[in-house]
């Protein structure tokens, strides 16, 4: 990856690209697909799973949601790989927010 960065003049935009698939591809490689959870209109909720671990993808088909958080411990991320702070409530929009338990 690092030869491809050199290679290509260092470009920012290819190296922040390849962080975020490099992130994500440790989350969903090998995951499983377990249920969708949510039943509500537009809101999707589904469930995956990778060693042993629970992963919750969140995001809305059309207007944005306000959902109550699940209990657990878990660490949140924004579409991009960034940490997300999530209290009592998970916006829901089009873009995905994903839940990783311990």
């Amino acid at each position: 990856v690092v030869s491809l960065i050199t290679k290509l003049g260092g470009n920012s935009i290819l190296s922040n690209s390849l962080q975020l698939a490099k992130k994500f591809s440790k989350v969903f490689t090998f995951s499983t697909f377990v249920k969708n959870v949510s039943n509500e209109k537009n809101l999707v909720i589904d469930e995956y799973s990778k060693d042993g671990k629970k992963i919750l993808v969140y995001y809305s088909l059309g207007n944005n949601k306000s959902v109550k958080a699940p209990e657990g411990d878990f660490e949140a991320y924004d579409m991009y790989g960034n940490p997300v702070n999530i209290k009592r409530k998970i916006k829901a929009t089009n873009e995905p927010v994903y839940l990783v338990f311990g």
